[in-house]
């Protein structure tokens, strides 16, 4: 073999190593790639967990805020279930305007207390 066959042979050895290293390297960087995206899908998950949790405290607060709202009415009109009932279907048939204001108007008012449940509870994460 001559000198230049030999360099030759050389650099090419060279440049099968160089291209192996890169493909070496490669799989390590995808490996690692690979791990990244799992745990920020982990987190996704976690993060929707937390989510419906919020959304259930959201709730339980916005009916315990209902509930305190139609109690003084309850006990001020201190008749039986059917007959309270009776009395509101009458009301609102009798004003469906403001049955629907009204309805309206809690509505407005447990999207607010969602809406402050939850931004509250981001804060403090």
């Amino acid at each position: 073999m001559t000198e230049v066959q030999k360099r030759e042979n050389e650099m090419e050895e060279d440049l099968e190593m160089t291209m192996e290293e890169k493909i070496e390297h490669l799989e390590r960087r995808i490996e690692e790639l690979q791990k990244v995206i799992n745990a920020n899908l982990e987190e996704a998950h976690n993060a929707k967990v937390l989510d419906v949790e919020k959304i259930k405290e959201a709730l339980n607060t916005g009916s315990d805020y209902v509930m305190n709202a139609v109690k003084p009415v309850m006990e001020k009109c201190q008749t039986s279930g059917k007959e309270a009932v009776a009395k509101v279907e009458t009301k609102v048939s009798e004003n469906p305007l403001i049955s629907l204001m009204t309805a309206f108007g809690i509505g407005i008012a447990l999207g607010t207390a969602v809406n402050y449940i939850v931004k509250s509870s981001e804060r403090k994460d």
